[in-house]
């Protein structure tokens, strides 16, 4: 693996912004500055994990509020339509801002190079990118919480979404610029694992950690370009009244829910394959044995991966509008 000693921004060299072993990555360069324009993979997983940390904050105050309004029947602290609003901003946070990006962004970025020998991802300008692209995400969530939040649920089916007033476009814009980071995300670990494993190596020796990291980003790139599109499409149709998903323009709202689990169903095992591979690493670390299996369990992670984002059966609802 050829070594990268180009110069880059802040004056770093490639040994510092790849890792190396011999500098401290909190103490090797410092200011404000010098993490605002890192592409060290251990800074850039630590922005990631106070941002993440930050939006789980955010989410848990809004299902707080939620909790106590159900304390009481009828009015407690807030209003209905208050409450369908802070309903949503609680599923897109939590979701799309938090459960999404939790382990891949913040411990696939931190651990995986260390488990392949790499002293860096395969493109770390591309990973501090996606990170601005993941907080852009965010300050439009932001925006749309303090114009005037949806009240579309944090799937914003049509028509409901198309009709409902609110400011629905920014977090749909949020969605969409968060989905695109997710992207980026993974064909960074791909690459890296493709590319950049250490001499020896091999495919049956790959950690745990380093298949379900695998298994995740075939997922992000093959799911969350649906979304993306499908949430591009559903603006169009808000702002230029296409006619793909409104019954009155002859257009299906059954269609929008298709394309939107599509993503949906294998964001799951975004979340879950990636868990397990973090409990399986812990538990081999702890007792001090290997896990049995191994092969099994990482061909086990790609078959969730792959079966995941290939869901092509028929529609779970059938509607027609004449």
């Amino acid at each position: 693996m050829a070594a990268l000693d180009i110069p880059i921004a802040g004056g770093q060299t490639g040994d510092e912004a790849h890792g190396d072993p011999n500098v401290n990555y909190l103490k090797a360069n410092r200011g404000v500055m010098s993490w605002l324009w890192t592409v060290d993979h251990k800074r850039i997983g630590l922005l990631y994990l106070s941002t993440v940390a930050l939006a789980f904050l955010v989410g848990g105050l809004f299902a707080l509020v939620m909790r106590l309004e159900l304390f009481t029947a009828g009015k407690t602290i807030v209003d209905p339509e208050t409450y369908h609003r802070f309903f949503t901003l609680h599923g897109v946070v939590m979701v799309f801002l938090f459960l999404i990006p939790a382990i891949p962004a913040v411990l696939g970025n931190f651990l995986l190079p260390l488990m392949v020998g790499a002293r860096g991802l395969a493109f770390p300008r591309l990973n501090m990118l996606s990170f601005y692209i993941y907080v852009t995400g965010a300050v439009f969530c932001v925006a749309a919480i303090i114009m005037e939040s949806a009240d579309t649920g944090w799937t914003f089916y049509t028509p409901y979404s198309m009709a409902t007033k609110g400011c629905v476009l920014a977090l749909m814009l949020s969605v969409m610029v968060l989905g695109l980071s997710s992207i980026l995300t993974g064909i960074n670990f791909i690459v890296t694992i493709h590319k950049m494993r250490a001499p020896g190596l091999t495919w049956a020796r790959l950690p745990l950690f380093g298949w379900g990291m695998y298994a995740t980003a075939i997922t992000q790139i093959l799911a969350t370009p649906v979304l993306v599109i499908t949430l591009g499409l559903l603006i169009f149709e808000r702002v230029l009244g296409l006619g793909l998903f409104d019954p009155k323009l002859g257009g299906d709202p059954v269609l929008f829910q298709h394309f939107f689990w599509f993503y949906a169903h294998p964001a799951v095992y975004i979340t879950v394959v990636s868990g397990m591979a973090v409990v399986s690493e812990i538990i081999a670390t702890f007792s001090r044995r290997a896990v049995f299996g191994q092969l099994a369990i990482a061909t086990s992670s790609l078959a969730l991966a792959l079966l995941g984002v290939s869901r092509l059966g028929k529609p779970h609802v059938s509607c027609r509008y004449e």
